[in-house]
């Protein structure tokens, strides 16, 4: 009796094996003393017209930011950021500008935009980020946003500082990093999964001064060699219009669009391997009572070292 009782046992230790067998449980677990680096270029292209007169925009924001992951307490992950390097190019029309914070990279006219960004890299942020991928604080901005401000305000350009302060004091705050790093992490599932479940994501984030709502549904694709391969597809949506302010113009916008995304995870550590996201925007954007219809295509691609 006490054989076929043992066997039983045995039998449904196996089965309850069987059930859970193959289920991935994607989660965020660096460890501590874990050191990487994330190289990530956004491609833009923003199409506007008005009064049957076209204007295009190309803009292309090259980023590289180190990372150390400074203390795990049980599902808290402190990580320190550092931006090292950034560059900046537009094409507007017939105006070509490109500046970053190495000198290399700078058109001689804007000079003083590449010694704003300069002020950016070197100076640590501390990130919190939980088990499930998702941004808690970013801590230390204060350091980063006097840095930024001090080397604004020693421009001598007043249309450089207009531009500088609407473009890098957002997007450099603690709200703007939050946004570029939910960008940088994928959004775990609660639960363990297996190879062709879903779940669903919605995020919102900030772009170019907009909040925009993601409602995404994710997909495990498939896993070879411990990297996870993630998709998603979903729609973005300014959740009607938004107040914007721009060099000192108030306007109103308002977007819809989708985003199409494809990511590498390292099954072990939850660090993203590599990303493209793409999303296409359509919308209107107002300015003084006057309306002009807005298509933002934009590329970003991210890549770990």
């Amino acid at each position: 009796m006490k054989h076929i009782l043992f066997l039983s046992a045995l039998a449904l230790v196996f089965l309850c094996s069987g059930v859970t067998k193959g289920k991935y449980d994607l989660s965020f677990n660096p460890s501590k003393g874990a050191a990487y680096k994330q190289h990530l270029v956004t491609n833009s292209t923003i199409a506007q017209s008005f009064n049957g007169q076209d204007m295009n925009v190309s803009v292309t924001a090259d980023m590289t930011a180190s990372f150390v992951v400074t203390d795990v307490k049980a599902d808290l992950f402190t990580t320190q950021m550092t931006f090292d390097k950034i560059k900046v190019s537009m094409d507007a029309n017939t105006m070509k500008m490109s500046f970053g914070s190495e000198a290399s990279d700078n058109d001689e006219r804007f000079a003083e935009m590449g010694t704003i960004l300069k002020s950016i890299t070197g100076i640590p942020v501390d990130v919190q980020t939980d088990k499930k991928g998702a941004v808690k604080s970013v801590g230390g901005v204060d350091k980063l946003q006097a840095s930024i401000a001090k080397a604004i305000e020693a421009s001598s350009n007043e249309q450089i500082k207009g531009m500088s302060t609407s473009m890098t004091m957002h997007q450099y705050s603690e709200e703007g990093i939050k946004s570029m790093l939910k960008q940088m992490t994928a959004p775990f599932p609660e639960q363990p999964i297996d190879i062709g479940d879903s779940w669903d994501a919605i995020t919102v984030f900030d772009s170019n001064g907009l909040k925009l709502s993601a409602n995404m549904k994710m997909k495990l694709r498939g896993v070879a060699d411990n990297i996870a391969t993630i998709e998603g597809s979903g729609t973005l949506d300014t959740q009607g219009e938004q107040n914007q302010t721009n060099q000192g113009v108030e306007m109103k916008v308002s977007q819809k669009g989708e985003q199409i995304t494809v990511m590498q995870i390292n099954l072990k550590t939850g660090l993203l391997v590599g990303a493209e996201i793409s999303q296409k925007l359509k919308g209107e954007v107002s300015v003084m009572g006057n309306a002009m219809a807005q298509d933002i295509v934009t590329k970003i691609t991210i890549t770990t070292e």
